[in-house]
């Protein structure tokens, strides 16, 4: 991996200001130190180089000998550990009240399986991740089951995506939807069920994990979404997104010191929404088409055969992304891409986060060619490993600005009479209303008419 540096000014005055706020100067040389621990939330164990205090915060550590040490808080909440670990230097005499924020902030699949909660509603079966992501279990299937009960997988990943510039800094910035580590969950999600809806309320933030960030990377964005399922709307899940930038919270820059003290940046040029990887069955043999009079993106085994499916071998549904609501002066976009175009946040591919979520990306890039309707991003040809998404821009977010998108992903199954299982179906141009596909599709894109009509 080929890492971006982030302006040099910005990473020493957060790193100075950083230490300034750890660190006083000693009045009586060698004397411990006693000061207040706090978290956000409240509640949290609190440990000293690994061992508990037996302390709860907010609470006061006393006599801590001067020197470099470890502060741990830790968490449960309804079996979700949520935490914060820090290197403080510990200066004689007195320091300064200590507040951090509780995180779930994993950096493996390892680490979140613990947190995934399945969901069985509106006639399917979901996966939805405590520190944000969606449709996860290990990221080749699982996501998603449907009809709910069976084995037919359709899903590998969901997250919400973001992609702009930092201020003035160049390249763009933007973590993919597989940078799963990126997404730092927060206490706690909020589960309810009642007459026929299935919600689920959660907050996560886009945070670079340590190892990234110092350099120009993903940050600074708080993420409040609302998953939701009605059994009026069968096959559909409704996501509702508030995108914030938090870049000049101190309790943000407490888990991103690098920004500690700057005021935060602009997210400039951006275009946010949410994306997944459509796995449906085998991965290999999907593909990419458009239904633009509905703001769907939809993808679709390309021949109709799935020999690992049961019921629906010769029949799997369509998956397609929705966009419901987007701030009005936005271009809502919708768009696919192949896995092999890919990009990864810290590295010199990330950048292409932009080209892609914008739909704008040249052949330079990519070596195919952006559709010339601004809504439509790449219009693929054959067979691959896709993922979709819808997303809406070029939008400003200044500190503490905030935007509210919704989204619907709908899966329907194709309908009969229109395709011929096992023989190709190519997606067609998506300006043309009459081509095959869309009477394949046509269930689909009345689920994803019906979930337009819900308030």
């Amino acid at each position: 991996m080929t890492a971006r540096s982030l302006a040099t000014t910005l990473a020493a005055l957060g790193f100075l200001l950083f230490l300034a706020a750890c660190q006083h100067s000693s009045t009586a040389p060698g004397a411990p130190s006693s000061f207040l621990v706090d978290s956000d939330p409240q509640g949290a164990t609190i440990y000293l180089d690994g061992t508990s205090q037996n302390k709860i915060t907010p609470d006061s550590l006393l006599d801590v000998p001067a020197g470099n040490h470890t502060i741990g808080l830790l968490l449960d909440t309804a079996g979700i550990l949520y935490q914060f670990n820090a290197q403080t230097t510990i200066v004689p005499d007195s320091m300064p009240p200590i507040r951090w924020p509780l995180l779930l902030h994993c950096g493996d699949t390892t680490c979140l399986d613990p947190y995934i909660r399945r969901v069985t509603a509106a006639g399917m079966d979901f996966a939805v991740g405590a520190n944000g992501t969606l449709f996860f279990e290990q990221g080749s299937g699982g996501g998603l089951y449907y009809p709910a009960g069976s084995s037919q997988s359709y899903m590998s990943v969901g997250a919400p995506v973001s992609a702009g510039f930092l201020g003035t800094n160049t390249p763009s910035v933007g973590p993919s939807p597989y940078d799963f580590y990126y997404y730092a969950g927060r206490p706690a999600p909020d589960t309810v069920r009642a007459g026929g809806v299935y919600q689920i309320t959660q907050s996560s933030w886009l945070v670079p994990p340590p190892p990234y960030q110092q350099y120009l990377t993903g940050r600074g964005l708080k993420m409040d979404e609302q998953i939701l399922t009605d059994e009026a709307y069968p096959g559909t899940v409704f996501l509702r997104i508030v995108f914030r930038n938090i870049m000049a919270d101190t309790l943000y820059e407490m888990a991103d010191p690098i920004l500690y003290g700057t005021g935060g940046l602009t997210f400039e040029n951006a275009y946010l929404g949410f994306a997944i990887d459509p796995d449906i069955g085998d991965a290999t043999d999907d593909i990419v088409s458009y239904a633009p009079g509905d703001d769907l993106v939809f993808a679709y085994d390309s021949n109709f055969q799935e020999s690992g499916f049961a019921a629906d071998a010769n029949a799997p549904a369509l998956v397609g992304l929705e966009m419901l609501q987007a701030p009005a002066a936005a271009t809502i976009v919708m768009t696919g891409w192949p896995s092999s175009w890919d990009w990864a946040g810290a590295s010199n591919s990330e950048a292409n986060a932009l080209a892609f979520l914008s739909g704008t990306q040249p052949d330079t890039l990519t070596g195919a060619p952006n559709y010339p309707d601004p809504h439509i991003g790449y219009v693929p040809t054959a067979a691959a490993d896709v993922r979709i998404a819808v997303t809406a821009g070029p939008i400003n977010l200044a500190p503490g600005d905030s935007v509210v998108f919704r989204v619907a992903l709908v899966i329907a199954p194709p309908v009969a009479g229109t395709f011929q299982s096992g023989t190709f179906m190519a997606p067609g141009d998506p300006l043309n209303a009459s081509r095959p596909i869309m009477s394949v599709a046509g269930n689909l894109i009345q689920r994803a008419q019906q979930a337009a009509s819900r308030p």
